[in-house]
């Protein structure tokens, strides 16, 4: 999971995929109670928490109500990385695509 995200922050991951990698893995580390990486942990919960915060307002409301974070990042994940997303948040996360292309062009 470390490499992933450490391949994802050079790659072209989606904002949501590195968000929900990065909160997975703080989530991981805590349920085995992983004191060594707790400082890391603690950095990656608060970057995936952000991207939660930012997406979760286009998320249906029965998913925010569920207050899963991960069953929110899971409807957060877009089509075109191999997961279903509600129209609201499908069109919430093109726009935001098309602004990173457009950064990165």
């Amino acid at each position: 999971m470390q490499m992933c995200i450490k391949s994802a922050l050079s790659s072209r991951w989606s904002t949501e995929s590195l968000g929900r990698a990065q909160y997975h893995l703080a989530t991981l580390y805590e349920e085995v109670g992983e004191t060594k990486n707790a400082a890391e942990a603690k950095s990656l919960r608060e970057k995936g928490e952000k991207v939660l915060e930012e997406f979760k307002p286009n998320s249906p409301a029965a998913i925010r109500e569920s207050g899963d974070n991960m069953m929110i990042f899971d409807d957060m994940q877009s089509t075109f990385w191999g997961r279903y997303t509600g129209r609201k948040l499908l069109k919430f996360m093109q726009e935001r695509m098309k602004a990173e292309r457009e950064q990165h062009a």
